[in-house]
């Protein structure tokens, strides 16, 4: 048995040196920079700051600032920059591309791509380029800046491409929050255009709050809870130029809308909200069989500051009250 150890030995010995002399380095092999491949940014804590921007052009600057993110001065989405900072820290890359496949994906970042760069500490972290997605959609293609390869990332465990986590558009960056003010508002008023009798305004007046200039009957807890609600409203998501409905925000204005709110508060800056019913889809009916006039799940919104978002009946219920909700 022995005899054969030795010419087996030579044979494993002479494939090894075979590979290493003739398996191209860029052929899809192992790339001889391995920081080619590393994609994965472990200690994100260290991060405070993140820009990403595309050829549209789109950019967006995420800076953290104890411990709070913002985007352009306003908060940024917490849901969003949880996203994204787990995929910087779980992302890696999936497996390399053959040479024929390097000139497409190139091609396609080149026109689809997006840039991602990453701050901390007084230095860059990470600089690299977002392409498309895998045909199978379980990995996105990435290129580090300065990178000779484009490589196939994607997430152990997950299930799907990375490549819509990287958001340019600063407006869906922002928070969903609908109303923010300092202090407690001076003025809430509340319009329903197409039934007047229901609208109201509450106005404060110290520590006193009346309704319609009146505060007999009215109930303090029920007034506090209204009020109270404001500060956890929010919008479902914005509504951005790429969506067809954006294309019909003027004709919108023009209408009428089924709801309007409005907050002054305490500094006197106003803020609005108005909401415009949603065409229904076709042959949906009511609880009665009579067909449907509306969305009745959602509208689209307007607010003061002119961005348009998509609004939930279901999450402004707290809100949309009538003069008999709020008297004892």
């Amino acid at each position: 048995m022995k005899r054969y150890l030795l010419p087996l030995g030579l044979i494993l010995v002479s494939i090894a040196i075979a590979l290493v002399l003739f398996y191209p380095k860029n052929s899809g092999g192992i790339s001889d920079r391995d920081w080619e491949y590393q994609f994965g940014l472990s200690d994100t804590a260290s991060i405070d700051s993140i820009v990403l921007s595309d050829k549209h052009p789109r950019r967006s600057t995420l800076v953290r600032e104890n411990g709070n993110w913002t985007i352009g001065g306003y908060p940024a989405r917490t849901d969003a920059i949880e996203v994204l900072l787990h995929t910087f820290a779980r992302m890696e890359m999936r497996n390399f591309l053959a040479p024929d496949a390097q000139p497409e994906a190139l091609k396609r970042m080149a026109v689809y791509g997006k840039e991602v760069q990453v701050w901390g500490r007084g230095k860059r972290l990470a600089h690299f380029f977002v392409g498309t997605d895998t045909p199978d959609q379980a990995a996105t293609y990435m290129l580090n800046a300065g990178a000779s390869q484009v490589f196939a990332v994607h997430m152990i465990g997950f299930n799907g491409f990375l490549s819509t986590r990287f958001i340019t558009d600063p407006i869906l960056w922002r928070d969903r929050q609908l109303f923010e003010w300092k202090g407690l508002p001076q003025q809430i008023k509340v319009d329903y255009p197409k039934e007047p009798t229901r609208s109201f305004t509450l106005l404060r007046q110290g520590e006193q709050w009346s309704l319609g200039g009146s505060s007999a009957g009215l109930s303090s807890q029920a007034v506090s809870a209204f009020v109270g609600a404001f500060r956890t409203l929010k919008f479902e998501g914005a509504i951005v130029p790429e969506d067809a409905i954006f294309a019909r925000k003027d004709s919108l204005l023009a209408s009428t809308p089924v709801l309007m709110i409005e907050v002054i508060d305490a500094e006197g800056e106003r803020q609005a909200v108005r909401g415009y019913a949603i065409k229904p889809p076709e042959d949906t009916y009511d609880s009665q069989g009579r067909p449907l006039e509306a969305d009745p799940d959602r509208m689209h919104g307007i607010l003061s500051d002119g961005r348009m978002v998509l609004l939930q009946y279901f999450g402004l219920k707290t809100v949309m009250l009538t003069p008999a909700d709020l008297i004892e």
